[in-house]
Formats: structure tokens, sequence, C-alpha cells
């Protein structure tokens, strides 16, 4: 299904040809007005890096959708921390509002139609700063018809406007100071385990121990006093979790029975627009575990830590796939 307001896409990529080709298939379908890929470089010394980004980049350049194309190719490699808000903040100097994707999440058509719908209707709101795809299985009393709204900034497939983007901070200046005051403790509803766990996730990516750029997108919706948009099916299947991803090598035993979802149109708006503090505390529980205690969170953070680690498993067998369907395409 083609989609008249669907807004422009920005695409992001690496080294993984095949899933840069499932997004860019899924996007071609609905005729955006423009689309945007950005590409990370090769690491330094890789040459399996090489060969895929050169893959990678030949699907790029043969993707022709009826639209224009821009292309942000970086020659060296800046890494998701940097690579990331790069892109995004160059797909904002072209464009008021838009989709962001990376390689590994594919959106279902009703994304499009949910995302554009919503960045028109909450396009002058500035608490809202963004929409997600992303729905993650809730209890049946959370279960609901409507869209809600959440301080969880949940990127699988997501879209936002340059107003909300211009106030991404990747220094996370204030953090040292607001971490000695209660502004967390307010933003997480008065939840100490949920305090316990963001400084130590905020304290970790300052630090640059975490190199995440969502996380510092979190904190700087949180310092604005955002929140996002969750829709109330999941509307994006994040497939990348395998040897290749930089954090999450391993799909979480949580998400493997969520999947991509139809939503019933028109929307049903919600009459309020005020987070919903119940959703945002199972999300804290059930999806980062807060309420651990102990030794289990010790385990926890331990976990966290080896699921950002990059495993290169198999890159001899990647190299040798990439030459194969490389000269299956000559």
């Amino acid at each position: 299904m083609k989609l008249n307001n669907s807004p422009a896409v920005l695409i992001i990529g690496f080294n993984r040809p095949d899933f840069t080709q499932s997004v860019l298939s899924a996007v071609g379908e609905q005729s955006p007005p423009a689309v945007y890929i950005a590409l990370d470089g090769a690491r330094r010394g890789n040459s399996h890096d090489r060969l895929a980004c050169e893959l990678v980049r030949e699907v790029a350049h043969n993707f022709s959708p009826e639209c224009p194309v821009h292309y942000l190719f970086h020659e060296d490699n800046l890494g998701t921390g940097v690579a990331v808000p790069t892109a995004i903040s160059w797909f904002f100097t072209h464009e008021d509002q838009g989709i962001i994707l990376e390689d590994d999440c594919i959106p279902t058509p009703d994304f499009f139609q949910f995302a554009g719908e919503l960045l028109q209707r909450y396009m002058h709101k500035p608490d809202v700063m963004m929409i997600s795809g992303n729905s993650f299985e809730f209890d049946d009393h959370l279960l609901t018809s409507e869209y809600t709204f959440a301080r969880n900034a949940h990127i699988w497939g997501w879209a936002t406007w340059r107003r909300a983007w211009n106030m991404y901070d990747h220094s996370m200046a204030e953090w040292p100071s607001l971490r000695k005051t209660d502004w967390l403790l307010d933003v997480c509803n008065g939840h100490k385990d949920a305090v316990r766990y963001w400084k130590w996730i905020f304290d970790e990516t300052r630090r640059d121990k975490i190199d995440a750029w969502d996380y510092r997108w979190w904190y700087s919706m949180w310092r604005n006093a955002g929140f996002s948009i969750v829709p109330p099916l999941n509307l994006v299947e994040n497939v990348g979790f395998d040897h290749r991803s930089t954090h999450t090598n391993e799909m979480p035993e949580w998400f493997r029975n969520i999947p991509r979802e139809a939503l019933s149109f028109p929307l049903i708006h919600p009459s309020l627009v005020a987070r919903n503090k119940t959703a945002e505390r199972w999300i804290d529980v059930h999806r980062f575990s807060t309420n651990l205690t102990g030794i289990r969170r010790l385990k926890q953070a331990l976990l966290r830590a080896l699921s950002r680690v990059h495993l290169d498993r198999t890159a001899l067998a990647i190299a040798s796939s990439i030459r194969t369907a490389r000269n299956r395409s000559r």
C-alpha cells in the first residue's frame, strides 16, 4: 500500500547488505517524498568490513525509488555512537520531520501511515519529542486500542522532528550536576530502583564506556521534559540479532515472540496528552529489570556490558558469502 502523506525517510547502515536491501525494499514500496541513506565506513584494517561496506554501497546505489535519494557515505569508521547522530543531524538539515530506520529495522506499511499522521498532529507539541514504532508485550490490563505516551524512547524504527532533534545533547553536559539532585527521581516517578539503573547507564555513557547514541537521546529527551508516542501494536521488527550486530548479538528472550502487526485505521487518539506512568513502570521492570537487587543486579550489569561488545566470530564466512553474492550479481 502506497501512502500519499508518507514522510521523508532516513536509512542508516554499515556492513550488512542483506539487511540494507530489506529495509530499502520496505521503504521503496511507500513512495516517500525523499530518501536519505547514511553509511558508516569500514573499520581500519578490517578487510571483511571493507568488502561488506562496498557491497552495501552497491545496494544503496542500485536503489531507485520514484523520489530523490541523498547519500552520506563516510570513508572512515565513526562507530554507532557518532555515525548515527551525525546521520540524523544531516537528515534534519534538509527535512523538518521524518522517519529514521537503521538497517536492521523492518517496518510494516502501517508504520509509515502511523508516523506520518502523528508527525502532523503533534508537530507543534514540544513535549512530544518522538514517535516510536515499537510496542513490547504489556500485561493485559495495559493493552489498549489507543497509542499512549511514555518517557521510554524505543528507537527500533521511529520518527521525530527537527525541533526535537535540536535538543540532542551528545555531551550530556549537565548530567554531573543533575545526578546530585532529585531530577532523575522525578523522571522515574519516585522509583529508586529505576534511578539506580539510569544513573549507572548515564554515568557509563557519558564516560564513553558505552558507545551508545540512544542513551544520550533518552537523556536529552528527559532533560527537556519530553516523551514518546508508543503504538498499541508493534510496527517494526528488529532482525539484527546476530554476530554482525554491534550491541545485541543475541535476541533478548522477551523479544522472541513479538511480531510486527497491522493497525486499524482511523487511529483512536487519546483524550489526554500525558505520560502513562503505569506503562513506564512496566517497561522499567520487565524490559530493563530495574527491580533486581544485589548479585542479580550485578549479573545483569555484566550481561549488559557484554552485550555491547562486538563479536566478529565468523568474519571469514562473512567475507566468503559477500564474495559469492558479488560474483552472482555480475
